[in-house]
């Protein structure tokens, strides 16, 4: 037996407990009880399954297009219109109808990704899962005919050996497979089964890294592999007598948007140690004790801020609105057309700005329109303000308006992580934020250097040097033949911010993994081009 996966077992037992109460409103909140695990689709499958089911492959086209639903989407929305008793999704099953194979492979993908959107049911991925659909179709009705169904084939392949579902993930998802499947990977096809009544794990990214050194502490890896969690997860099934999916599905729940919402990929020790899971967790043992000694971590926002425990909101944003400046105030034009008084006016009008808007900015985008595009419309309302505000002092370019927004949202996750700000949201909308455009940034993302950097992007998305602010090309990060970011438009500032968007999806969807947020690749990008052997 693996280490410490006891004292896990024990942690994902407290999980259960935590998560049932809030999803029945036990703990005040509005009751959630699709959500409880006796009414989810792979419960019902897996009952099906034991009880001598044999699957159809409509019911297997159904299984694959709900795993492929459940890459690169909100599983808080989608959930929302699942039936309660059999644990379906109703919209998905309106588009798709009796799944019928021989309709389904003369559709269009462009039309099935239109229905999916139209019922809200979308992801980011969801008309290049539809291609991959349309082309294992044919694979599974193939597999049908040769085998007399498609459950004949699998247990074929599982046999009564241990290690034969690994195996089946293994023959569905690896590349040089005959019987590869077009859209999923381990994780993904992990899904499929279960949705088709496999008792297994989905060892997406939420579950590799809660299994890690750093939380619950089964495996010496941060992020354990693919296969480790899953036989991590069956050892910790082994000690609760729970099948494996019920293991994997609270552990998920406990870290997933608009489920636990706890073990987070920012985990909120606070509330966990309330419900005692931190006396089994590595993470939250050590956050314990830095909770003893919490006046070191104020003591460092304040030397870094000069925030203060009692300071307000406004005051807070003013000063980290201020750090965010000096740290690229040099680069501003003005100061040599501008006096020293209407300097410090502009700065000072546009950290009292800030300390105004962002508040309001934020909390339309958690209470009006939770979406990208609204945020990016706000993004750049606020910064033609701050444009428009420095007018006086000489001008402002929309390379040093970003910047200065940008770092100030940078900078307020940091301090919220720290000591959370009251009344503002960051945790709901840092999802949205934008990567502050500066030279370490830029050459992680658009250096032409594979194998550099662990999140080196690799993606030529940074303007060549250019007199015409609207004729841009974009091309390889290379020092000194970049168009300076102050020097930058609206325009190729958000064709960079797509950029940069649409790899990390790319990237999620090619590994079955969960989206890493603009601002999280930011941060990593920024401690990697810092160290001495990544110097540019």
């Amino acid at each position: 037996m693996r280490k410490n996966i006891e004292n896990a077992a024990k942690a994902v037992g407290l999980m259960d407990s935590y998560l049932r109460d809030k999803f029945s409103g036990k703990n005040g909140e509005a009751p959630q009880e699709k959500k409880i695990w006796e009414n989810t689709y792979i419960y019902h499958q897996i009952e099906g399954r034991k009880d001598g089911h044999v699957f159809t492959i409509s019911e297997h086209i159904r299984g694959m297009i709900y795993s492929m639903l459940s890459s690169g989407v909100s599983w808080d929305r989608i959930a929302k219109e699942i039936d309660i008793s059999t644990g379906r999704i109703i919209p998905v099953d309106d588009v798709f109808g009796k799944y019928d194979p021989e309709t389904l492979v003369n559709s269009e993908p462009r039309e099935l990704c239109n229905a999916i959107t139209e019922k809200n049911c979308n992801g980011r991925f969801t008309e290049k899962q539809m291609e991959g659909l349309l082309m294992n179709i044919p694979k599974l009705q193939a597999i049908d005919k040769e085998y007399r169904g498609i459950d004949n084939f699998y247990n074929s392949i599982i046999g009564t050996e241990g290690s034969g579902l690994k195996k089946l993930i293994q023959t569905l998802s690896g590349s040089g497979s005959k019987y590869k499947m077009a859209q999923l990977g381990e994780a993904l096809t992990s899904e499929y089964l279960r949705n088709v009544g496999y008792d297994i794990p989905k060892p997406d990214t939420h579950i590799r890294r809660i299994l890690g050194r750093g939380i619950l502490g089964c495996s010496d890896a941060e992020t354990v592999s693919v296969f480790e969690a899953f036989d991590i997860i069956s050892e910790i099934a082994q000690v609760m007598n729970w099948p494996l999916a019920k293991v994997d599905y609270i552990l998920w729940s406990y870290c997933a948007d608009g489920y636990g919402e706890i073990c987070t990929v920012h985990p909120k020790c606070d509330q966990c140690i309330a419900n005692k899971v931190s006396e089994y967790c590595v993470k939250g043992k050590n956050y314990g004790s830095k909770e003893k000694n919490s006046n070191e971590n104020l003591y460092l926002l304040f030397c870094n801020y000069g925030i203060k425990p009692n300071d307000s909101c406004p005051e807070i944003i003013k000063k980290v609105a201020y750090k965010s400046f000096a740290s690229f105030c040099r680069r501003i034009s003005f100061y040599d057309s501008a006096s020293l008084d209407e300097r410090n006016k502009a700065v000072k009008d546009t950290d009292e700005l800030l300390a105004e808007r962002i508040p309001v900015f934020l909390k339309a985008v958690q209470t009006e329109n939770d979406s990208q595009e609204f945020f990016d419309q706000k993004h750049k309302e606020l910064c033609g303000e701050m444009i428009q505000l420095f007018e006086p002092a000489g001008g402002l370019t929309y390379g040093i308006a970003q910047r200065w927004l940008n770092q100030t949202l940078q900078n307020l996750t940091v301090v919220d992580c720290n000591m959370p700000v009251a009344s503002l949201p960051v945790a709901d909308t840092k999802k949205y934020y934008h990567v502050p455009v500066e030279p370490a940034v830029l050459s992680v993302a658009a250096g032409k250097r594979k194998g550099r950097f662990e999140h080196e992007l690799c993606i030529p998305c940074a303007p060549l040097k250019h007199n015409e602010p609207m004729v841009y090309q974009m091309d390889w990060y290379v020092s000194g033949r970049m168009q300076p970011f102050e020097k930058w438009e609206y325009p190729e500032y958000m064709d960079f911010q797509k950029a940069v968007r649409n790899r990390l999806a790319e990237l999620a969807s090619s590994q079955d993994g969960a989206f890493m947020t603009p601002l999280d690749w930011a941060f990593c990008a920024a401690l990697e081009a810092a160290q001495p052997r990544y110097s540019l």
